[in-house]
């Protein structure tokens, strides 16, 4: 046992006597009394190392529960930033925003800065969000993926009478987390309704300051016919970027 803090100040030390560490060397061992019981110190450095074993351990299962919350397909769970392919100036200009974006990620939250990936099917873009949101939660942040037909039908499901849950709640998973990745958005029944309902977790993200990562295979011009001026408009106040994803889908290559 090795005194650290709270045992040192409780502890009477009796006596010390030299003791060998297989892993360490020489080191001095303490007898003491700590409520009426005899103990000798362990080695100060093993000690040091369990603890920050400890620390990691306890850090990894953080992430990993923060990883399952964020909702991540499984498809896109081994996907990282390190594992995208860039060959064309197109890939490479993709790369390098998600990079500086996930590298200052801590500056775009406080500044509620967010990133808009537009273009076709298939060229990478969950690809690099989901490379950006896995940095962020081993930042410390907190991030959440959906598409947004889960998204609306999950509001939609707290219209039932028998609902679990109420529209707030399903609001706050969205507007609570510091990373709001939002897939597939302009894929979807195209009705106004969806419009309102998108809006209601964006601007509430955007009077928060939190940033968003809006995912689309639509053009720019069909998105803000989409989610509507005054929201795209919001997505792209502070320095907000769109990245056009213009090559071809690279799913046939894989």
């Amino acid at each position: 046992m090795t005194m650290t803090g709270e045992y040192r100040e409780a502890a009477q030390v009796e006596e010390t006597r030299e003791v060998i560490c297989e892993k360490h060397g020489a080191y001095m061992s303490e007898k003491f009394k700590l409520y009426g019981q005899i103990e000798w110190s362990d080695c100060a450095k093993c000690e040091l190392e369990r603890e920050a074993e400890a620390k990691a351990a306890e850090a990894s299962e953080k992430q990993a529960r923060m990883m399952k919350y964020a909702g991540v397909p499984q498809r896109f769970l081994a996907k990282g930033l390190e594992h995208y392919r860039t060959e064309s100036q197109g890939q490479q200009i993709a790369l390098l925003n998600a990079k500086a974006y996930s590298d200052n990620f801590a500056e775009h939250r406080a500044l509620g800065r967010c990133l808009l990936f537009v273009g076709r099917p298939g060229t990478g873009k969950t690809h690099l969000a989901v490379g950006i949101l896995k940095r962020a939660i081993a930042s410390g942040f907190t991030a959440k993926y959906v598409r947004a037909f889960e998204l609306i039908e999950a509001i939609r499901a707290t219209w039932r009478r028998d609902a679990d849950r109420t529209e707030a709640e399903v609001l706050a998973d969205y507007t609570k987390v510091d990373l709001l990745i939002l897939d597939e958005v302009g894929v979807a029944y195209g009705k106004e309704a969806e419009t309102v309902e998108l809006f209601k977790v964006l601007d509430t993200r955007y009077l928060d300051v939190k940033p968003s990562l809006i995912l689309s295979n639509v053009s720019r011009d069909e998105l803000q016919k989409y989610l509507g001026e005054r929201a795209l408009d919001r997505l792209r106040e502070g320095g907000g970027k769109v990245v056009a994803f213009d090559w071809e889908s690279e799913r046939s290559a894989v």
